[in-house]
């Protein structure tokens, strides 16, 4: 087989997968909180944008996942998920469950 087949990548996708959804939910109960605390400073300017709570906080998710891909580098992942800008936060339909932080 040809280096870097489906399934040589496939136990390393896997262990990238639980690494990524254990360190993600850890880091989530500081980044939420943080988030919540900064949403009464920057809601006005958002607000305006067309921006909600739901959708700011889905945006950091986005970018927080797409920050611990890169930090765990090639290792681990094929390709990070691309950082999203945050005029595209106004259409965001992400979300973060509360599932994910267990």
């Amino acid at each position: 087989m040809p280096s870097g087949s489906s399934t040589e990548r496939a136990p390393r996708r896997f262990v990238g997968t639980l690494v990524l959804l254990t360190v993600r939910g850890l880091v989530l109960w500081l980044v939420v909180p943080l988030t919540l605390l900064l949403w009464p400073v920057v809601s006005l300017a958002l607000r305006r944008r067309g921006v909600s709570l739901g959708q700011f906080l889905g945006w950091v998710d986005l970018n927080l996942i797409s920050a611990i891909q890169r930090l765990l580098g090639d290792l681990l992942f094929d390709a990070p998920i691309p950082w999203t800008p945050f005029v595209a936060a106004s259409k965001l339909k992400h979300r973060i469950y509360g599932i994910d932080a267990f």
